[in-house]
């Protein structure tokens, strides 16, 4: 979990190694995202969630990534609760 984004920044790198990250563009600026193409089949498909609004921005409008799930406030319960609620669990 990445609090900054200088966090991310050093965080994506590590996470590429070992999933695909789904890209919001063509134009991304972290390698081998969103193409699930022939080169990377034992990767699995990551979904990125940010602790809050501003991890959500810099992933989007910087790293050009797709954010599957933002916590209603910067805190690791309610990031959680997102995570679980987009998971299709309510309780």
């Amino acid at each position: 979990m990445c609090f900054a984004p200088s966090g991310i920044d050093y965080t994506i790198s590590h996470l590429t190694e070992h999933f695909i990250l789904r890209s919001d563009s063509s134009e991304s600026s972290v390698p081998e995202v969103a193409d699930a193409s022939s080169d990377a089949p034992t990767k699995l498909q990551a979904k990125l969630a940010a602790i809050g609004l501003t991890t959500a921005t810099h992933l989007r409008e910087h790293l050009r990534l797709d954010v599957s799930v933002v916590a209603a406030k910067p805190s690791a319960e309610e990031l959680a609760k997102a995570i679980k609620s987009a998971c299709g669990s309510g309780s």
